[in-house]
């Protein structure tokens, strides 16, 4: 009876969403959009779009087993579409990382290395991000060198190599984690710690994290491609 109620309210929520998404947009500019649409190219991308999430999948896949976390290949990619789904609508990008981990915890029991799991995943696909934006501004400074995109890309490169060297480097860990604590607020600093020690499986791992950052690579350049 539980299973049926919740399904019911999963089918609630999806229309929901769907529906007040419409009622946002202009519906008369949507349908103009899509009348002088080349509908070869908008399939091409669709297409293209539906298989790099099922690459990210395969990407997201690497990280389970030394999570000792085992799901079907075609259950992940469920569940990164339900992430993808909800990233549209919760608060920023990480809102469907949040429903991902959840379900995948649901599934496997394991909540801490089902969170590291999701991290990694977004960290290898930022790491692809901003090695792409960072090699693009040295080629291309010329074009943007008036604009505010040179300081964007330099800021957000930064505070991408300090957060990496925290996660990675024990000792500014340990450094971050004594400042933490004196927020005290919800136990996070056991949160982070609990978090560290799931994400530090795959530092013995390196072939694993190899892999995942050439798919990133290729992942970010079909985005490109698609839009």
């Amino acid at each position: 009876m539980r299973k049926k109620i919740f399904l019911a309210l999963k089918i609630f929520v999806s229309v929901f969403l769907i529906v007040f998404l419409f009622k946002q947009a202009d519906t008369n500019k949507v349908l103009e959009i899509m009348r002088s649409m080349d509908i070869t190219l908008f399939l091409f991308a669709i297409s293209l779009y539906a298989l790099s999430q099922i690459v990210s999948a395969f990407r997201w896949s690497l990280f389970l087993p030394h999570a000792d976390i085992h799901l079907p290949f075609l259950k992940l990619v469920s569940l990164y579409y339900i992430g993808m789904f909800f990233n549209m609508f919760l608060p920023t990008i990480i809102g469907g990382d949040v429903v991902k981990s959840y379900y995948l915890y649901k599934f496997s029991g394991k909540g801490g290395n089902s969170i590291a799991s999701v991290f990694l995943d977004r960290f290898t696909g930022f790491f692809a991000l901003v090695t792409i934006a960072f090699v693009s501004l040295i080629i291309g400074y010329r074009y943007v060198e008036d604009t505010n995109i040179p300081l964007f890309v330099i800021s957000l490169t930064s505070m991408f190599l300090l957060v990496s060297l925290i996660i990675w480097n024990r000792s500014l860990h340990r450094g971050a984690l004594v400042f933490i604590d004196k927020i005290r607020l919800l136990g996070i600093n056991e949160k982070f710690e609990s978090l560290y020690n799931a994400v530090m499986l795959y530092k013995g791992e390196p072939q694993v994290l190899l892999k995942a950052f050439l798919i990133s690579f290729v992942v970010q350049i079909k985005g490109v491609v698609i839009f």
